[in-house]
This record gives structure tokens, sequence and C-alpha cells, in this order.
């Protein structure tokens, strides 16, 4: 799951992004969403996306926190990244990924999350991989992956043959109970 630019400087987007449901007649409060990702880049940068659920797919942007941030960026968070100091098989470094929100309230219903890597150098040969989770065993919906280059709609990770189900993530917040719901605010 990263973005970023090619060799020739062509621009791509290879996300991936998983489901999550909220309890209806409630509101909940977002304040941090945490990932694991893998990466051989040597200045890791991230951003964390939240989207509305348009029909089993990720649909508009609700929400986005990220590691690189300027004054009027219009982004609701910031990310930070830690070293876990562990390594994959592979050779990957794990990091993991903490999204903390200002003012993200969300109603009840399906939302998907998405964690994106990118390069702090800007090398176009790093590469960001989203953990994946669950041991083959899928919550809610598998997660899906959407490849800017290929030019379709978001696939589902089952039919990748990379082994993701699932995608780690946990969000952190409070819930409060509708009582009254007298409509949006103006």
């Amino acid at each position: 799951s990263q973005e970023g630019t090619d060799a020739d400087w062509n621009p791509y987007r290879r996300i991936a992004a998983d489901d999550l449901w909220l309890c209806e007649g409630q509101l909940h409060r977002v304040d941090r969403i945490s990932g694991i990702m893998c990466t051989d880049a040597v200045v890791p940068k991230a951003k964390v996306i939240i989207y509305a659920d348009c029909d089993g797919t990720p649909g508009e942007k609700i929400a986005e926190a990220s590691a690189v941030r300027s004054v009027d960026d219009g982004l609701q968070g910031n990310v930070v990244i830690t070293e876990t100091g562990g390594m994959t098989a592979n050779g990957f470094r794990i990091i993991e990924v903490k999204a903390e929100f200002d003012k993200v309230w969300l109603t009840g219903g399906a939302y998907w999350v998405s964690f994106v890597g990118f390069s702090g150098t800007g090398a176009w040969q790093d590469q960001f991989f989203w953990g994946t989770s669950g041991n083959g065993t899928i919550k809610g919906r598998p997660g899906l992956f959407h490849d800017s280059d290929a030019g379709g709609g978001w696939v589902s990770s089952d039919d990748l043959c990379c082994g993701c189900t699932d995608y780690n993530f946990c969000l952190i917040g409070e819930s409060c109970k509708i009582l009254l719901d007298n409509g949006q605010p103006d």
C-alpha cells in the first residue's frame, strides 16, 4: 500500500483498504488508528485515510492524517512512525504507524481505512507493505486493493494470491449513544 513515482517520475498509487463497522445509534470520536507496515525505505512516511462506504468499496474520503503537514493542508490529523526493531524474512523493517486525529466524528455504519506508505526521500524504489492479520480469517469483508496503473476499480485482496485477507489496524476512540438526533449543525 504505497504511492510515489517510478524511475521515469510517473506517479502511481497502489493502495489497500480494509473495512470496519461502527455501532448504529451512536456517535463515535476517532482519536487514533494504528497499524503495522513493512518497508525498506530509509526515511519512511505514511498517511492514514478514512473513507465512507460506497456499496461495499471505499467511497468519499472523510478524514486523512499524514506524517507531512503544512499549515492549511486540510488534514485532520498527524501520523507518527515508530521503528519496532523487527524484521521480516525478506529483510523489510517492521514499523508501527499511528494516526492521531484532531476532530473526527463518525456516525454508526460501515467505513474503510487505508494505510499508505511513501518515501521521505523521494526514492522511487522504496517499498511499503501493510501488514495482514487474522491468519486467513476474514472479519467483515476481505481487504481491497486499487492500482492506479491498472486503471480499474477496487479488487478483492483474495484475488491477488498474496495471502492477504484482512489488514492489521486498531481504531481507538470513544462512543456516545445518540439520545435525540436533531440533525447536522449549521
